[in-house]
Protein backbone atom coordinates (compact mmCIF):
# COMPACT_ATOMS: atom_id res chain seq x y z
CA UNK A 1 0.00 0.00 0.00
CA UNK A 2 3.07 2.02 0.69
CA UNK A 3 4.12 2.35 -2.70
CA UNK A 4 0.81 3.01 -4.12
CA UNK A 5 0.05 5.62 -1.80
CA UNK A 6 3.37 7.29 -2.90
CA UNK A 7 1.88 6.88 -6.49
CA UNK A 8 -1.55 9.15 -5.49
CA UNK A 9 1.01 11.74 -3.42
CA UNK A 10 -0.39 10.19 0.08
CA UNK A 11 1.97 8.94 3.08
CA UNK A 12 0.39 5.62 5.26
CA UNK A 13 -0.61 7.87 7.59
CA UNK A 14 -3.33 9.35 5.15
CA UNK A 15 -4.12 6.16 4.00
CA UNK A 16 -5.30 5.35 7.76
CA UNK A 17 -6.52 8.27 8.04
CA UNK A 18 -9.07 7.73 5.41
CA UNK A 19 -9.58 4.26 6.87
CA UNK A 20 -10.72 5.39 9.82
CA UNK A 21 -12.89 8.26 8.60
CA UNK A 22 -14.88 4.99 6.33
CA UNK A 23 -14.31 2.84 9.75
CA UNK A 24 -11.97 0.17 8.27
CA UNK A 25 -15.00 -0.44 5.38
CA UNK A 26 -15.07 0.28 1.79
CA UNK A 27 -16.71 3.59 1.37
CA UNK A 28 -19.28 2.46 -0.92
CA UNK A 29 -20.37 -1.21 -0.78
CA UNK A 30 -19.12 -1.25 3.18
CA UNK A 31 -17.54 -4.66 3.33
CA UNK A 32 -13.85 -4.72 4.93
CA UNK A 33 -10.99 -7.37 4.27
CA UNK A 34 -11.00 -10.90 5.13
CA UNK A 35 -8.12 -12.98 6.26
CA UNK A 36 -4.59 -11.96 4.57
CA UNK A 37 -6.11 -10.08 1.74
CA UNK A 38 -6.16 -6.67 3.88
CA UNK A 39 -2.83 -6.06 1.96
CA UNK A 40 -4.01 -5.88 -1.77
CA UNK A 41 -8.14 -5.45 -0.65
CA UNK A 42 -7.97 -1.71 -0.81
CA UNK A 43 -7.88 0.39 -3.99
CA UNK A 44 -7.42 4.89 -4.22
CA UNK A 45 -10.39 6.21 -5.68
CA UNK A 46 -9.33 9.30 -7.09
CA UNK A 47 -11.09 12.06 -9.80
CA UNK A 48 -9.68 11.14 -13.12
CA UNK A 49 -10.38 14.35 -14.27
CA UNK A 50 -8.64 16.42 -11.66
CA UNK A 51 -4.74 15.34 -12.80
CA UNK A 52 -4.11 13.59 -16.56
CA UNK A 53 -0.90 11.82 -15.67
CA UNK A 54 -1.37 8.19 -15.73
CA UNK A 55 2.16 8.41 -13.35
CA UNK A 56 1.21 10.16 -10.27
CA UNK A 57 -1.79 12.44 -8.45
CA UNK A 58 -1.50 15.69 -7.30
CA UNK A 59 -3.60 14.20 -4.28
CA UNK A 60 -6.21 16.52 -3.44
CA UNK A 61 -8.35 14.08 -5.96
CA UNK A 62 -8.17 11.35 -4.18
CA UNK A 63 -11.90 10.49 -2.57
CA UNK A 64 -11.53 7.63 -0.55
CA UNK A 65 -10.59 3.57 -0.23
CA UNK A 66 -12.74 1.43 -2.24
CA UNK A 67 -12.76 -2.62 -2.59
CA UNK A 68 -11.89 -3.53 -6.18
CA UNK A 69 -15.19 -4.11 -7.15
CA UNK A 70 -16.68 -0.26 -6.45
CA UNK A 71 -13.43 1.20 -7.60
CA UNK A 72 -12.87 -0.50 -11.29
CA UNK A 73 -16.78 -1.43 -12.00
CA UNK A 74 -18.95 0.36 -9.46
CA UNK A 75 -17.40 4.48 -9.91
CA UNK A 76 -16.14 4.37 -12.91
CA UNK A 77 -19.56 2.52 -14.35
CA UNK A 78 -21.68 5.22 -12.55
CA UNK A 79 -19.43 8.34 -13.35
CA UNK A 80 -19.95 7.54 -17.21
CA UNK A 81 -23.98 7.27 -17.03
CA UNK A 82 -25.93 10.08 -18.35
CA UNK A 83 -27.13 12.41 -15.12
CA UNK A 84 -30.69 11.88 -15.49
CA UNK A 85 -30.03 8.28 -14.31
CA UNK A 86 -27.64 8.83 -12.10
CA UNK A 87 -29.52 8.13 -8.87
CA UNK A 88 -27.81 5.87 -6.64
CA UNK A 89 -28.33 8.02 -3.03
CA UNK A 90 -25.16 6.53 -1.59
CA UNK A 91 -23.20 6.98 -4.26
CA UNK A 92 -23.99 10.78 -4.82
CA UNK A 93 -23.19 11.29 -1.11
CA UNK A 94 -19.67 9.57 -1.74
CA UNK A 95 -18.91 11.75 -4.74
CA UNK A 96 -20.33 14.83 -3.37
CA UNK A 97 -18.68 14.35 -0.09
CA UNK A 98 -15.83 11.93 0.01
CA UNK A 99 -14.56 10.61 3.15
CA UNK A 100 -10.48 11.95 1.66
CA UNK A 101 -12.02 15.25 1.60
CA UNK A 102 -13.01 14.93 5.32
CA UNK A 103 -9.67 13.90 6.58
CA UNK A 104 -7.25 15.41 4.65
CA UNK A 105 -8.28 18.76 3.44
CA UNK A 106 -5.47 20.29 5.52
CA UNK A 107 -3.20 18.50 4.11
CA UNK A 108 -0.35 20.34 1.80
CA UNK A 109 0.51 18.42 -1.03
CA UNK A 110 3.15 18.02 -2.58
CA UNK A 111 3.63 19.70 -6.22
CA UNK A 112 4.75 17.83 -9.08
CA UNK A 113 6.53 19.67 -11.99
CA UNK A 114 7.11 17.73 -15.17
Amino acid sequence: MARQAQRYNLTVNDVNAILEVQGHVCALCSQGPQGDEVRSYWHIDHDHNCCLSQDWTCGRCIRGLLCLGCNSRGVAWYERLPRDRQDWQRMNDYLANPPAHRCLETRQFRVFLR
